[in-house]
């Protein structure tokens, strides 16, 4: 099994607006699609994925797919939205990702958290610790998803392609 973890990518915190109802900003929809295109480029488009249901998951998603080979079949759920630990994503991801290429799109900190779960070894990058906004992390499974089986077979962030910070 091929997983990919995407964390949603940088959002806004308009004021009244609901935390599920958050909008990305200027610099999420500038790395969503590069890292979209990242994606592309190293052959790990999935052909399935698992969303959370709120906006900024949904708009992360919606800029990277269009770089993909084929569109995925996609499931929004709250669920991912609201379920805030690595285990809980992990069953989440078991009752519904299952099959050879899979992604969860999700937030902080359970989908850093669940990539540490995962992982065989820890990359030697500097931000795996934190996940941050629009990271991408790949992971390879032989047999199933289980702590500590996964190979982490990429791991990148929007500096690692080039875009900075406040651009």
């Amino acid at each position: 099994m091929k997983l990919l973890l995407i964390r949603h990518a940088k959002s806004l915190w308009p004021e009244g607006i609901e935390d599920h109802d958050r909008p990305l900003g200027p610099r999420g929809a500038r790395d969503a699609p590069a890292m979209g295109a990242w994606v592309a480029d190293r052959g790990l488009a999935p052909l399935f994925v698992l969303c959370s249901s709120s906006l900024r998951t949904r708009m992360t998603l919606g800029a990277m797919v269009p770089h993909w080979p084929e569109a995925p079949r996609v499931a929004f759920s709250r669920a991912v939205f609201e379920e805030d630990d690595e285990a809980g994503q992990m069953e989440l991801l078991r009752r519904h990702g299952e099959g050879e290429s899979v992604a969860l799109v999700g937030h902080s900190p359970s989908i850093g958290a669940l990539a540490a779960l995962l992982a065989r070894e820890a990359p030697a990058h500097g931000r795996w610790g934190d996940f941050p906004t629009c990271a991408v992390a790949a992971l390879t499974f032989e047999g199933p998803l289980e702590p500590g089986r996964g190979e982490v077979t990429h791991f990148a962030v929007p500096a690692d392609i080039g875009l900075k910070n406040g651009e």
